[in-house]
């Protein structure tokens, strides 16, 4: 199955991936991920039989969901909690 995932946190040496639109939770190993990957990042991942097979940055999805997360908080500090 191929899916995106978000890098909800990270523990030690251990990962905590949200999957799909369900956001289906899995811990993997840290070194499993793409090299430098951060809490929030976005990655394409494979799962087959409940097993990480491959994860990839998706370096675009990253950049988008930082901007909304940017620009939410521009308008939180305003004073503008409508957005």
């Amino acid at each position: 199955m191929n899916e995106r995932a978000v890098v909800d946190r990270l523990e030690g040496t251990k990962a905590v991936l949200l999957i799909g639109d369900n956001e289906q939770k899995m811990v993997v190993e840290y070194r499993q991920l793409p090299a430098g990957t951060n809490e929030g990042d976005w990655l394409q991942v494979e799962v087959h039989d409940g097993r990480l097979v491959k994860a990839e940055s998706d370096k675009q999805a990253t950049q988008r969901a930082r901007a909304r997360i940017k620009s939410k908080l521009v308008h939180l500090r305003k004073g503008d909690h409508r957005r």
